[in-house]
């Protein structure tokens, strides 16, 4: 495994931009979008609380080949009362070789 993966890093500096977003810029709502084949980044968006929203079909282009993207969506609405950013102890959510959703 290449240095710097499963460390958490990915996850920490999400979390710290959404903290940002959310308590400094008051943004209501965030998007992100993945490859549905990359259960890495799915697994950092559920990690901080991103929920599954849909695929759009044909969206972008990977190599030679149109690909899918996976679309996740949070909410300030979806963050615990009690912070404004996604909780350190978030559940945790397992990689799968499964084709999202």
């Amino acid at each position: 495994r290449p240095a710097g993966r499963g460390g958490g890093y990915a996850t920490e500096a999400a979390r710290r931009r959404i903290e940002h977003l959310v308590e400094e810029l008051g943004v209501q709502r965030i998007e992100a979008s993945t490859h549905p084949y990359n259960a890495a980044s799915i697994v950092v968006l559920r990690r901080l609380g991103f929920q599954p929203e849909g695929v759009t079909r044909k969206s972008y282009w990977v190599g030679d080949t149109v690909s899918d993207s996976a679309i996740f969506g949070l909410l300030r609405s979806d963050l615990p009362a009690t912070e404004r950013g996604p909780s350190a102890s978030s559940a945790s959510v397992r990689a799968t070789d499964q084709r999202w959703p």
